[in-house]
């Protein structure tokens, strides 16, 4: 290119430019090679290159739209995601997926997929312990329910069970009280 210029000749520095952008194209730097081959029909006007120009612009385009999808999509899911809505964000990040292979968001698709889990776990968890604590506080067993409420309570928040035991807790201890006097 430098002795092309050099030697004044506007064919051979479209040529060698050209060859510049034939090299970027193939490793993928659609971007690069259509500056190149702008370049060079400024050098030497070619109407097959000019048409080739056209056409990486129109794949340029389309990636670039392409990848502005992704983005939206992953931003969407990301929000969704501290938001507590899992699920969804599941699902966004999914439709990415479908548009473009990204092993990083199959990864955080499967943690997500696990912590789903864990939570279903513990919500089974949790509402089993209170089943159990709502027999025996009717049994009159009321330290051993405020104990599966508790640990129910660990399991998943529940503010009303957080109240029941509170409750239950208060009232074992005025009837101590009321046993010791």
């Amino acid at each position: 290119l430098t002795l092309a210029r050099a030697e004044g000749s506007r064919p051979a520095v479209a040529a060698a430019l050209s060859g510049l952008g034939f090299v970027a194209e193939d490793r993928g730097e659609l971007e690069a090679a259509s500056g190149y081959y702008r370049e060079s029909l400024t050098a030497w006007p070619n109407a097959e290159l000019d048409d080739r120009v056209r056409e990486l612009e129109g794949e340029l385009e389309a990636e670039n739209a392409l990848q502005a999808k992704v983005k939206e999509l992953v931003t969407q899911a990301e929000e969704l995601e501290l938001a507590g809505k899992a699920e969804e964000a599941i699902a966004s990040y999914r439709e990415s997926l479908d548009l473009q292979a990204n092993s990083e968001l199959e990864n955080r698709i499967d943690s997500l997929q696990k912590q789903i889990a864990a939570r279903k776990d513990a919500e089974e968890s949790a509402a089993a312990l209170k089943a159990q604590a709502e027999l025996l506080e009717q049994e009159g067993q009321i330290a051993e329910a405020v104990n599966l409420y508790r640990q129910s309570q660990d399991l998943v928040a529940d503010d009303a069970l957080a109240q029941r035991a509170d409750d239950l807790e208060k009232k074992l201890t005025e009837e101590e009280a009321k046993k010791t006097q």
